[in-house]
């Protein structure tokens, strides 16, 4: 934290520096300053598929802000990057803060995908974990004088997926209320367990899983979100 906030009071000495802070934290930002208790851990994550009750994100970044908003100059931070909404459902005033002092229009989130069969590959929480934490962001937003809106992340051909789970996606997060205008055509990356299933053609029980590749049917996909 330290680290940070003579970072910031640097920034206040600049002469072009109008009192402005893009983002603090990165993509997972309420993870800063987490880890985990247990030295070796055989578990490949804390989070998935349940948080681990050893490890408990949120509170040190939390103060975090509350520190780097009491430094004089510093008019207002923004959190540019996303946030790990799973988190914040645990973490209720972390996410009432954010809203107030740290947003903009939009409150950034990466549920990537709605299907849980699809989820499941992807080593995320669940539909119902994205339906709680709309259920506290609008309980909470609905109190703001400036009311903000959720921006999804989301992922179109990720292996397991099919066009009809495109089609349930965009009924879902309209039923929620999200619009969906970022979207982004699954991409290949070296040394991701999705590239694997990408490559093999199967789960990690290596049971057979659908991959499309034609990039025809992969815009078409991308269409039925953002049109």
């Amino acid at each position: 934290m330290d680290s940070i906030i003579r970072e910031i009071h640097g920034l206040t000495r600049h002469p072009e520096w109008k009192g402005f802070i893009s983002d603090i934290g990165g993509a997972t930002a309420e993870m800063y300053g987490n880890d985990c208790e247990t030295e070796a851990c055989p578990e490949p994550s804390c989070l998935y598929p349940e948080r681990c009750r050893m490890f408990s994100p949120g509170k040190r970044y939390l103060e975090l802000l509350r520190e780097c908003r009491k430094i004089p100059g510093v008019k207002k931070i923004f959190l540019g990057s996303g946030i790990r909404y799973d988190v914040l459902l645990d973490n209720p005033e972390l996410l009432e803060e954010i809203l107030l002092y740290h947003s903009g229009r939009f409150l950034r989130i990466a549920p990537e995908h709605t299907e849980d069969s699809v989820l499941n590959l992807m080593r995320k929480p669940p539909f119902t974990t994205l339906e709680s934490f709309v259920s506290l962001f609008n309980s909470i937003n609905k109190r703001l004088k400036k009311r903000i809106e959720l921006a999804p992340y989301l992922i179109v051909g990720h292996p397991g997926e099919k066009r009809s789970d495109v089609v349930e996606m965009r009924k879902k997060l309209k039923s929620l209320g999200m619009k969906s205008t970022d979207v982004q055509i699954f991409t290949p990356t070296p040394g991701s367990l999705s590239t694997a299933m990408y490559y093999a053609g199967s789960d990690l029980s290596f049971e057979p899983t659908p991959v499309e590749k034609a990039i025809v049917e992969l815009l078409e996909r991308k269409r039925l979100l953002t049109s």
